[in-house]
């Protein structure tokens, strides 16, 4: 069985559902996992079988290439995926409206790629004179790319998301990673300081801190974290991945 999980994004599942995942556990002889949470949730319902962690992959070299960090005092920050309330993004901007107005000597560019019923909010919000706005909307893959390579630093506060596959493609490209522990992506491929910060968004002593720590960072520390990000990344490939599931049902035929 496979299961693209996570304890979280399962909170609110019923009593029937469950009782349907366990009676299916038990007629399984193993269990891909996205990560260690997802093999959490398993063993939560019940499964004493084997469990395999396959975390989402991406293409490496289709996104590789280098972040944009200047010495001109701007910080260029980019989130894409849709605007939708799950993704957290809404809160987010509020709060980084608010960081803004207490750092005025700070300048920040915010890129959003994407598209949802929150763009007319987003838009109607007055950012402070030292925060630049600019919703795209749905880019292209190429554009996609591009949007990653001229960014320092990617956002991703969600409010729960079983991976996220945006982190791996943002590492790929060098960017360090502000993002959400309600992502598994997250808990499993960022570390604090090294290639991005985790943040809980719905914490705002927590958000407040990580936009402190990400956005008062030197270029320096940046261009170290975003040489950080491509090595931390470059193992995760699909051949890695394809490979792994191989040795794992060899275990169990």
């Amino acid at each position: 069985i496979w299961a693209t999980i996570s304890q979280r994004t399962e909170a609110t599942r019923g009593r029937i559902r469950k009782m349907i995942r366990r009676w299916a556990l038990t007629r399984v002889d193993g269990a891909f996992a996205n990560g260690r949470d997802t093999e959490q949730y398993l063993r939560g319902l019940g499964y004493k079988g084997p469990v395999f962690l396959i975390p989402y992959v991406v293409d490496n070299a289709y996104f590789g290439g280098s972040s944009t960090i200047t010495n001109d005092g701007v910080t260029h920050l980019l989130f894409s995926g849709q605007l939708i309330g799950r993704k957290g993004i809404l809160p987010f901007y509020l709060a980084l409206c608010e960081w803004c107005s207490q750092y005025p000597e700070r300048r920040i560019h915010f890129t959003l790629a994407g598209d949802g019923p929150l763009r007319t909010g987003l838009e109607a919000i007055e950012p402070p004179p030292t925060l630049t706005v600019n919703i795209l909307g749905f880019l292209t893959q190429i554009e996609l790319a591009k949007a990653y390579h001229a960014s320092s630093i990617y956002v991703f506060p969600t409010l729960a998301d079983e991976w996220g596959v945006v982190v791996n493609e943002a590492l790929s490209a060098g960017v360090p990673v502000l993002a959400s522990i309600h992502s598994q992506a997250v808990e499993e491929l960022i570390k604090d300081g090294y290639n991005g910060w985790k943040m809980n968004p719905c914490d705002p002593a927590s958000l407040s801190n990580a936009l402190n720590t990400a956005l008062l960072s030197s270029p320096d520390t940046l261009r170290k974290m975003s040489d950080n990000a491509r090595s931390s990344i470059a193992h995760l490939t699909p051949d890695f991945v394809a490979k792994r599931m191989a040795l794992a049902i060899a275990k169990v035929v």
